[in-house]
């Protein structure tokens, strides 16, 4: 017992769940190290008292270990299922976050890997198409003109238009009125009443609001392009309050 406090109990030699202990290591207060061999065949240092309660049965590979099986037998749930336009194909293994990731095949044909959580939660449910599609159907109106397009691009380019944008996003914070995301990357300024039918209120500070890229896009995907209205803008903050409330 060379190197034990008087009164304490030789543990050399005693198993306890996958540790045999070796030795007394050292004394940190009243509390004892021990050193410890797992059946892993990893030695490691373990305090008496947690041993002899059971509170520590192994080097640490059985609560990996467990951890592991766990996550797999989740992940299993997966397969086949479908998530929006995703059905899961397989499960290709884990990223360097160690979150299970599967091979998903989208409706479009093509495939992706992506992550279980991001599948489960909802936040990924296509390759990226959707998306791609929506943009096209926003953005272009078979209705213009070349001229007119010629024209719509041509206003970023007067001073104007600049101020206007910086004065709207002042006033508001740099703050989505609608979702209240403050990211500067994707914050615009909105006409409330149309650039094109109400030429005396283009720069005109309260005909404008900010908002962020993704709710920018949402109102035009519901009102289009064009003779927009306040009252279309108003309507659309109701709607979208009911829908989180």
């Amino acid at each position: 017992m060379s190197g034990i406090p008087n009164r304490a109990a030789d543990l050399t030699g005693h198993r306890y769940g996958m540790l045999t202990v070796l030795s007394f290591h050292s004394r940190k207060c009243h509390f004892l190290k021990w050193n410890c061999r797992c059946d892993c065949g990893k030695e490691c240092i373990k305090y008496g008292h947690q041993i002899r309660a059971g509170k520590t049965t192994s080097c640490g590979c059985e609560a990996s270990r467990k951890k592991s099986e766990t996550g797999k037998r989740k992940a299993l749930n997966l397969m086949g299922k479908r998530f929006g336009r995703l059905v899961v194909l397989e499960r290709v293994g884990s990223n360097k976050y160690q979150k299970s990731t599967w091979r998903c095949l989208c409706d479009c044909g093509k495939e992706k890997i992506v992550v279980a959580g991001s599948l489960v939660s909802g936040n990924t449910t296509t390759c990226g198409c959707f998306q791609k599609e929506t943009m096209h159907r926003i953005r272009w109106n078979p209705n213009k003109t070349m001229e007119e397009r010629r024209r719509s691009r041509n206003r970023d380019d007067v001073p104007a238009t600049h101020l206007w944008r910086k004065a709207v996003r002042k006033r508001d914070g740099c703050v989505c009125q609608v979702c209240g995301t403050n990211d500067r990357q994707t914050i615009v300024a909105h006409h409330l009443d149309s650039w094109k039918e109400n030429p005396e209120k283009r720069f005109v500070v309260d005909n404008g609001v900010t908002t962020c890229w993704r709710c920018h896009c949402d109102f035009h995907s519901q009102y289009g392009y064009g003779k927009n209205t306040k009252q279309q803008w108003e309507e659309f903050l109701c709607l979208k309050k009911r829908k989180t409330a």
